[in-house]
């Protein structure tokens, strides 16, 4: 029941039931008509309690009964199935469809899959018996194939539509950071002015009146620190105490480059000093200087001082205004990180990305734009864009005017939506895009420019171009793949992490920055990339797959670190995680069937080799024996004879099921070809454990096999090597076997022999043999 919801479902699955005949599907049927020389051509798909015509040739009929349907045990079968004369076929002679219209006689159904579940066939028909010989059936199979093809199409644009989404959410989220961005320089830009502005009402008051000047001063949120030709402190204003923690009280009377200045600072500072109180001039005099300097606590911090000197009562002066600007530089080196990314995202992704100021200068050509149109970004007006840059309508013949520029159009204000375009260089081939533009505007709402995401759809175009006159134009932009993006600091923490770890790892993106790995992810996370994320601290491009589970989902995915380089050293990593779960399943299922046979589901004749070759290997380690059996079904060319190859076929599936059922679950059976089997039996303690393994086999046949309303009776020889001596190899095991199984058809079908290893060495094998 659950097999056939699932297979249900992936019919559902497809949105194609009941909907309006397509030339796509006809045209199959007409060739498969015309190619097998038969009346009747269908593509049927078969429903709960119908099988329903896509296409149907030669017949009026649009759907009938499932319970009449020929259709309806190839799917079952999941294989070809040819009924050479439907009026002898005890299935099938008493179908109305075989006593009356259409009167079937022959049918071959060749069955077609959607995510791994039959959900119909192409099927031909004729009304008088006949035969298809083995290229008849590849080129049935071949047919289906393509219509396969055709059933699945709208299932792989959706996938397409879903990358587009995720393309438009990327775009979205940048131009969410390039607005953040600007807003936050705005914001330092203003705060600066402001220090800028007060600095400089204090100054101008200074020169007007000392009781009003000291007033200032201490009042000022800029330090101020005033010495005497010593370089002794004779003046510290709260600000000063504020910035490096020392009071006033224990400044004033000290040495001021042994409150502020580092150690290795000293000398040179003092130095300085000295030259301004002597000669009136030096490097810091009316400048602003960046300095490191101590607080109390010992911390390091950078200031910038402006440097005055004056005289009073014939000694000479200087006055100092200081600021803190140590979280304006932290400040300045996260924005430049944040650019670094930002540009290496850009510079990464496969779509064309420009953006402009508000006046229309552009500030951004990303690689793949340069790529697009054959230039780098150049300083020239808005209105000789659609000429330096070859810019044509999606016709690709009609000169873009300044108006109808994608970037010129989001300028004005517009947001521009997968609008077709078509970049065509002299002497190059042309590029046909979707592009997509919005404007820029801060948090207050001013304009700052314009940017535009351009895809480059030339190959999707070309191949859609292709296609019938009959199927729609796609229009479309890039299946760009999900990815990770992520940025980890000097403490390894999260700087920055996009928008899809929600769907991948279940946490948002303002969740994960400023925590470490292990805190955002958890231990376990973390260790499996713990060797890799190593080695790009260290400096190295490292990269490794591991699994991200979430909600019982397994998702294999590969993650590449390269590391963040300043002036030599490593001050972060960045992280590109893709997925790679479909690439290892799809490599997971090749070597599935490469090792499966595939009409019995069993191991075939190679994984039976290697298990063999195995066997062969561990033997001289085994305390206990193994045995290899051959088993042939007894007369099998006569039931294919009689009752046909789908018959046969049914009859070998379920000889491997009754098999497979009496062995261990440690013990292998495999079909090597035709109507012959092995089992190679694990961990034997006597010639006993075999016979008894022989007789459940040879029992397990004794019930007719029921195919559909036909009894069968089948029986099988069996040929029993038992590995129990040593210098046992693959060949000679192999060998004992195979004579031992025709020692046993020579004493009568439905038994079994077995020849020991250990007796070959006397003048000829000794062979048990059972009835």
């Amino acid at each position: 029941m659950l097999i056939e919801q699932a297979r249900l479902a992936a019919l559902a699955e497809l949105q194609i039931l009941d909907t309006p005949a397509e030339t796509r599907f006809d045209r199959f049927t007409r060739l498969a008509a015309m190619t097998f020389d038969v009346p009747i051509a269908l593509v049927s798909l078969i429903d709960a309690e119908r099988q329903w015509f896509k296409s149907h040739h030669g017949l009026e009929a649009s759907e009938t009964p499932r319970s009449l349907s020929f259709c309806s045990h190839a799917v079952q079968a999941r294989a070809l199935l040819v009924i050479e004369d439907a009026a002898q076929d005890p299935r099938f002679a008493e179908n109305p469809l075989v006593t009356g219209e259409p009167h079937i006689r022959f049918y071959a159904g060749q069955p077609v899959y959607s995510d791994g579940e039959a959900v119909g066939t192409l099927c031909i028909i004729d009304r008088a018996p006949r035969r298809l010989n083995q290229e008849q059936r590849q080129v049935l199979a071949d047919l289906a194939g393509l219509v396969e093809v055709e059933i699945n199409h709208l299932k792989a644009v959706t996938a397409r539509m879903l990358a587009e989404q995720a393309l438009k959410s990327l775009n979205t989220d940048l131009e969410a950071r390039i607005v953040a961005r600007t807003a936050e320089l705005e914001d330092k830009v203003g705060q600066l002015s402001r220090e800028v502005t007060q600095r400089e009402a204090a100054e101008a008051l200074l020169r007007e009146s000392e009781a009003w000047n000291r007033t200032i001063i201490d009042s000022s949120f800029s330090g101020f620190i005033g010495a005497d030709s010593n370089g002794v402190v004779v003046a510290w204003n709260t600000s000063a105490e504020r910035i490096f923690g020392w009071s006033g009280e224990y400044a004033r009377g000290r040495q001021l480059s042994e409150l502020v200045m580092p150690a290795q600072q000293r000398e040179a500072h003092d130095a300085n000093i000295r030259s301004l109180l002597d000669t009136g001039a030096g490097p810091y005099l009316n400048q602003n200087v960046e300095l490191p300097a101590l607080t109390q606590s010992g911390r390091q911090i950078t200031i910038q001082m402006t440097v005055a000197a004056h005289e009073w009562n014939g000694a000479r002066y200087i006055g100092a205004f200081v600021n803190d600007i140590s979280e304006r530089i932290r400040t300045q080196q996260q924005l430049e990180e944040k650019q670094e990314l930002l540009d290496a995202v850009l510079e990464s992704i496969d779509v064309g990305v420009v953006a402009c100021d508000a006046v229309g200068n552009l500030t951004l050509f990303n690689r793949t734009a340069r790529a697009l149109h054959g230039h780098d970004l150049k300083a020239i007006a808005p209105s000789e864009w659609p000429q330096f840059y070859s810019l044509y309508h999606g016709d690709g013949q009609t000169a873009m005017a300044m108006d109808d520029v994608p970037l010129v159009r989001a300028l004005k204000g517009e947001v521009v939506r997968d609008g077709a375009m078509v970049v065509a260089p002299a002497g190059r081939a042309p590029y046909t895009l979707l592009a997509s533009g919005r404007p820029l505007r801060s948090a207050q709402g001013k304009t700052l420019g314009a940017v535009v995401a351009m895809k480059d759809i030339t190959e999707l175009k070309a191949s859609r171009d292709r296609l019938a006159d009959s199927e729609e134009r796609l229009r479309t932009i890039t299946d760009n793949l999900p990815v990770l993006i992520a940025h980890l600091d000097q403490d390894h923490r999260y700087m920055f992490a996009n928008a899809v770890h929600q769907s991948w790892l279940g946490k948002a993106s303002d969740q994960i920055v400023g925590q470490t790995m292990v805190e955002a992810f958890g231990e376990d996370f973390y260790l499996q990339q713990k060797e890799a994320l190593d080695d790009a601290w260290l400096g190295k491009a490292s990269q490794c797959e591991h699994d991200i589970v979430r909600k019982k989902h397994i998702r294999i995915v590969h993650s590449t670190f390269l590391p963040h380089l300043r002036d030599g050293d490593v001050v972060g990593v960045y992280i590109l995680t893709t997925d790679a779960t479909a690439a290892r399943m799809h490599e997971r299922n090749l070597h599935a069937l490469a090792h499966t046979d595939a009409l019995t589901g069993i191991p075939n004749r190679r994984q039976f080799e290697l298990a063999l070759q195995g066997a062969v290997e561990r033997a001289p380690q085994r305390e206990r024996a193994f045995a290899l059996f051959y088993l042939d079904i007894d007369f099998f060319k006569r039931i294919n004879d009689t009752y046909g190859h789908a018959v046969g076929d049914m009859v070998l599936v379920e000889f491997a099921r009754r098999v497979r059922k009496v062995v261990r679950s440690s013990d292998m059976v495999a079909r090597l070809a035709g109507d012959e089997f092995t089992v190679l039996l694990d961990e034997v303690n006597s010639p006993r454990d075999v016979e008894l393994v022989a007789k459940k086999i040879m029992q397990a046949m004794e019930a007719p096999f029921m195919l559909g309303s036909q009894p069968i009776s089948v029986s099988a020889t069996i040929g029993i090597a038992l590995a129990d001596a040593p210098g046992v190899t693959a060949l000679t095991i192999s060998e004992l076997a195979d004579s031992a199984l025709y020692e046993a058809k020579d004493k009568g079908r439905n038994t079994f022999a077995i020849a020991r290893l250990a007796m070959v060495a006397a003048p000829a094998p000794v062979l048990e043999h059972a009835g």
